[in-house]
């Protein structure tokens, strides 16, 4: 008896149908809008943050990741607060129950 190994080169999605989601809350903590994350294969963080950031920047905030630090960071500029679902915030290392608002000096940096 011999054993086989095959492999086969496919790329399966990491992150699924409505599974990874961000809202956009007002001053008052009202969301304003949620933006969720298309189905499918990101091979990097930053094709996952530049998707989010299409959306986010109408908002005035930015997703910017460190492929050095191996951290996201959030530019917030604006007036709105921003809270990711679970497993958002599991990917990019933030705590999901964390609601992070603008800062003028210091920047929200993930701490994953």
């Amino acid at each position: 008896m011999a054993l086989t190994e095959i492999s086969f080169p496919i790329r399966l999605p990491n992150v699924l149908p409505n599974t990874c989601s961000v809202t956009v809350l007002s001053s008052v903590n009202e969301p304003i809008a949620t933006y969720v994350l298309d189905f499918g294969y990101y091979e990097y963080i930053r094709q996952l943050t530049s998707k989010l950031n299409q959306h986010l920047r109408r908002h005035d905030i930015v997703l910017a990741p460190n492929v050095v630090r191996k951290k996201v960071r959030i530019d917030n500029d604006g007036e709105f607060s921003i809270q990711f679902n679970e497993t958002l915030a599991r990917i990019l290392g933030f705590v999901h129950s964390t609601i992070y608002r603008p800062r003028r000096i210091s920047l929200h940096v993930a701490p994953n």
